[in-house]
């Protein structure tokens, strides 16, 4: 007689544990489940929680958890089942992310007064902060018209006097914002520069002599060379302001005493008349022309007439200058 037999095998129960844990913000929490037997694949899941953005992500075969805020996630733990134990789920596990206490320090701005002449600048630079915040600067006053502080923090002012100017930096990670004390920068004005003293014109000199020369042998003609001489002579009167003009007349030796001494004048008067007419071209009208009568011949060095050269030097007319 045969018959059937019927085993029955249940698989055993087990169960998994995941322990509760406090962690700071932006760090990430290993989830390590705990208290199981079998051989099933582990997972976890969040189920609630206060805290903002809680995130199981798997990172080299490894789960882990965090968190985008600071407060709670409520995870559990799954182990699946196998041949051998059942399926189980863990309790809620309380993983709890804290904000680090920030230290918020106090901090001090300091800004030094400058004096500086009326129409300079100054290029504010404050010190003695510590923090990362942006530094900034705003008037508060003065006597100063026009204070103005352009996007290069350079200080100008409009007219003479003091611009008040405060100094701040913004609030930066682990330091408060700060104020300087108002600071004075005075505009002085310009020291008053002495009225420039114009001295008169020295004086001319009392009498000045200027040769018109040479003459050629035996004439009283004027040669372009002699023209030029005398309206040189016109430019001078007038420049200087002189009143008399005495001209002397000399020649050479060569021909009679007679003969030079009428030559003399006629070289005399040719130049008179030739002044005369350079004088009203320069608009110096008021001048005395005066022709000194001279021996025939006068020797102005030992050998002036010796040479051909001091003769030549001494056919001429000497114009003397005088300044009353």
């Amino acid at each position: 007689m045969t018959g059937t037999l019927t085993i029955t095998v249940n698989s055993a129960s087990q169960s998994i544990r995941l322990a509760s844990r406090r962690a700071r913000l932006h760090s990430s929490l290993p989830l390590v489940a705990t208290g199981y037997l079998g051989t099933g694949d582990v997972s976890y899941s969040v189920v609630g929680g206060s805290a903002p953005g809680c995130l199981i992500s798997v990172v080299d075969a490894k789960s882990r958890l965090s968190a985008e805020g600071p407060g709670t996630c409520f995870v559990t733990a799954h182990i699946a089942a196998d041949d051998t134990y059942l399926a189980a789920t863990s309790g809620t596990a309380v993983f709890r992310f804290i904000a680090p206490k920030v230290i918020i320090r106090s901090q001090t701005i300091d800004l030094a007064p400058a004096r500086l002449h009326f129409g300079a600048s100054v290029t504010l630079d404050a010190s003695g902060y510590r923090g990362s915040g942006a530094v900034t600067y705003e008037v508060v006053g003065g006597t100063a018209t026009g204070c103005g502080i352009d996007a290069t923090n350079t200080l100008t002012a409009t007219s003479a006097g003091t611009c008040l100017v405060v100094a701040s930096i913004a609030a930066s990670p682990g330091f408060a914002a700060a104020s300087s004390a108002a600071t004075a920068f005075t505009f002085e004005p310009a020291p008053v520069k002495p009225p420039r003293k114009v001295l008169p014109p020295p004086a001319p000199p009392a009498t000045i002599n200027v040769s018109v020369v040479p003459f050629a042998e035996g004439s009283d003609l004027l040669t372009p060379q002699l023209d030029l001489q005398i309206a040189a002579i016109a430019k001078t009167v007038a420049a200087k302001k002189y009143h008399v003009v005495d001209l002397t007349p000399f020649t050479d030796n060569v021909f009679t005493p007679a003969f030079n001494l009428a030559l003399n004048q006629n070289r005399a008067m040719a130049v008179e008349v030739q002044l005369q007419a350079d004088l009203v071209a320069v608009h110096a009208t008021d001048v005395s022309v005066v022709i000194v009568t001279t021996p025939a011949t006068s020797v102005f060095q030992p050998d002036s007439n010796v040479t051909a050269q001091g003769r030549a030097y001494n056919r001429r007319v000497v114009a003397t200058l005088k300044a009353s």
